[in-house]
């Protein structure tokens, strides 16, 4: 990341700061759960500090939101292309979700919230882009503190351990023809091999934000919108791995308003 890049979001980061410390009040809900940023979370703890330690605290909070904005950034951006991909790809299933859209939403100029319990199909779709293209392959490398055995393997400890996203959303063990792309299998229960976030309490933090941000991003763009490739016959194959996600190569589309 360059350094102008640094400079900018350490101010942006610096605003929200001050305002944060400004305005320390959580939100409830309608069902009374009350909820804390965890910016302000993150600022009660640095109180309890003083001296070197206070700075160092400060120094680590500000890279770790700069870290956290640059890999959200860099996995939703794959995540939106390979699924609008996907939707030039398989053109039918992009008419299957515009109809839905249009029938579901059809007296609102914008999808909200609510309509996605009601958008069935488009949700199958964007779980099975997730699982089968695999934007995210690899998660946070973990590191074991005393040896441990996985069946017949020794881990030793201390080791750097890579846990690979990939083979489970593929396995045949848990998936009908796991190699397809079918947004149909999602209308029935599937097997615990849905993992394009991880697992369990180390699961990525950004998982529902990034579900709700690509729900919007394209059930708004359907409604409006039709996704036409620049030329059909030649959609990228391959795709490049940048060190976190991965992308399709670089591809052109049209997109056509709807009367």
């Amino acid at each position: 990341m360059s350094e102008t890049v640094k400079e900018i979001l350490h101010d942006e980061i610096e605003e929200m700061v001050i305002d944060t410390k400004e305005n320390t009040d959580s939100i409830t809900w309608k069902d009374g759960t009350r909820i804390v940023e965890l910016l302000s979370l993150a600022l009660n703890n640095c109180k309890t500090l003083h001296g070197p330690a206070e700075s160092a605290q400060q120094a680590n909070f500000f890279q770790a939101i700069i870290e956290m904005y640059m890999a959200a950034y860099e996995t939703y951006t794959g995540a939106m292309m390979t699924l609008v991909f996907y939707l030039l790809k398989y053109p039918d299933v992009q008419k299957k979700c515009r109809e839905e859209i249009q029938w579901v939403c059809r007296e609102k100029q914008t999808i909200t919230i609510e309509d996605r319990d009601k958008l069935r199909y488009v949700e199958s779709t964007i779980k099975e882009v997730l699982r089968i293209a695999k934007p995210v392959v690899l998660a946070v490398y973990r590191t074991n503190p005393r040896e441990i055995k996985v069946e017949k393997y020794t881990i030793p400890a201390k080791s750097i351990i890579l846990f690979d996203l990939n083979d489970p959303q593929i396995d045949p063990k848990l998936w009908d023809h796991p190699n397809e792309f079918d947004p149909v299998r999602w209308t029935k229960p599937q097997k615990n091999g849905y993992l394009p976030f991880g697992i369990g309490p180390r699961r990525c933090v950004g998982a529902p934000t990034a579900e709700l941000s690509l729900f919007f991003m394209i059930t708004n763009i359907l409604k409006k919108f039709e996704l036409i490739p620049e030329d059909e016959r030649n959609l990228p194959v391959e795709r490049e791995w940048t060190g976190i996600s991965l992308f399709p190569k670089p591809f052109k589309i049209c997109m056509k308003p709807l009367e």
